[in-house]
């Protein structure tokens, strides 16, 4: 790949600027809007909490980063892969990643040079952006923390922020249906006049967007310094498809996000598939479920209740615990025939069409990265164009999900893996590096 522009060969030099008050930080984006500015100011103040006794360890994690690197700030691990693909692919070039957690420790087999958990604290992170001046920001936060680069511009004006927005609040929260939301308790009203608020200042201000949109975020752009990537694996992680023939009964696989009924369905009525899963077992399918990273034992059981039950109750639905994603990957290539992105969608759903047309799901990726074809619903369009191009899955409509058993059961499989090592070849995240290394040299 060569050198990036930000080589300098020397450390990151200290910023003798120490944050001590929440009022050091708070953005002044929202002072013209009273509630918002007030209620943000509560929100950070939650979430500040200064504890000058970690000093010592702020000051030994900055020393060791250098302007060659790439400071990867990350609210948690979990659900949103797309930074521990590229920390593999850019140590792979030589370059040197740096990691600080917000809200849980950097997993252990991410490749980074070194990592501080903040332990919730945005004092933390203000320190450490304060100490850091130099080197370049790959800040992943979008929704309620996407107001996250107007913290650090707070506390460094200079600061050089690449900020990935996985999933744009303006697509997903339909103006129109917007009550909903509020009604439902998804999000309160300031929420979403925040969000919108920070989405427009990434647009306007950061260095850089990072995105995944295909085509539907071109228009808010305008122009601005951007580059796309897909949450795909880089090829170190990949597995061939296995030779082998379809069983009797056929295994489908779903690693994600679901909801129990309990969630709001106007909302998330998509992800209510308990029931869709009880008519698929009847076609002599298996169903096979790992989970979204969901550390709270009671959040998980409001999202994963219903699943629990089924699997209880039905030997044909499993639910695993989560594993680490290169795990996954290897197990999915043993355990599962077909992943799956298939879903019911109400016809009063409140999320905005343009969220299901531009979505692009990590699991899509991980499925192909596992040797897996997809069976995808038409719905979510990005996605079926995907699958349509490389051939590597089915894109199903609705009132075709009844005699899915019985259609792929006529499949060419073998066709399908081959496709399957067409869409690994093209969409590995090292694919991705060249645009965003440019993005980051043009400043």
């Amino acid at each position: 790949m060569g050198d990036p522009i930000w080589i300098t060969k020397r450390p990151v030099g200290y910023n003798t600027h120490h944050i001590r008050t929440v009022d050091q930080i708070v953005p002044t984006a929202y002072r013209d809007d009273v509630e918002c500015f007030a209620d943000t100011r509560r929100l950070l103040a939650e979430t500040f909490r200064y504890e000058p006794n970690r000093i010592p360890q702020i000051s030994e994690f900055v020393a060791q980063l250098i302007e060659e690197g790439i400071l990867f700030i990350v609210l948690r691990h979990g659900n949103f892969p797309t930074v521990e693909h590229l920390v593999r692919a850019f140590e792979a070039e030589g370059v040197p990643c740096f990691g600080l957690y917000l809200f849980s420790d950097a997993p252990s087999h991410i490749p980074f040079r070194t990592t501080l958990h903040s332990q919730g604290s945005l004092w933390v992170l203000a320190e450490v952006v304060a100490r850091a001046a130099s080197i370049p920001i790959y800040l992943q936060a979008h929704a309620r923390f996407s107001f996250l680069s107007q913290v650090i511009h707070q506390v460094h004006p200079g600061a050089k922020i690449y900020q990935e927005v996985y999933d744009w609040m303006d697509h997903f929260v339909d103006p129109e249906h917007e009550s909903v939301f509020v009604s439902e308790g998804v999000f309160t009203k300031t929420d979403i006049r925040r969000m919108r608020i920070s989405e427009r200042y990434i647009l306007e201000h950061v260095n850089g967007v990072i995105h995944k949109d295909a085509g539907l975020i071109e228009k808010k752009l305008a122009g601005r310094p951007s580059a796309q990537i897909f949450p795909s694996p880089p090829r170190a992680l990949m597995r061939a498809p296995k030779s082998r023939s379809l069983p009797s009964k056929i295994r489908l696989v779903h690693a994600g996000q679901l909801r129990s009924h309990k969630a709001p369905r106007r909302v998330f009525g998509d992800l209510h598939c308990a029931s869709l899963y009880r008519r698929l077992i009847t076609q002599n399918l298996s169903i096979l479920l790992y989970p979204a990273f969901t550390k709270d034992k009671q959040v998980f059981r409001e999202h994963y209740g219903d699943y629990e039950e089924l699997a209880h109750a039905l030997e044909d639905i499993i639910l695993r615990s989560r594993i680490p994603l290169p795990e996954l990957i290897s197990t999915l290539q043993d355990e599962a025939d077909f992943g799956i992105l298939l879903y019911e969608f109400p016809t009063d759903l409140a999320a905005g069409q343009a969220h299901f047309q531009g979505t692009i799901a990590s699991k899509l990726f991980t499925y192909w990265a596992a040797g897996l074809p997809v069976l995808v619903s038409e719905e979510l369009e990005t996605m079926a164009s995907l699958v349509r191009d490389t051939g590597a899955g089915l894109v199903l409509k609705a009132s075709e999900l009844g005699q899915l058993g019985n259609r792929l059961r006529k499949l060419d499989y073998e066709a399908l893996q081959d496709a399957v090592r067409r869409a690994q070849h093209l969409y590995a995240v090292e694919n991705f590096l060249p645009k965003i290394t440019a993005l980051m040299r043009s400043d």
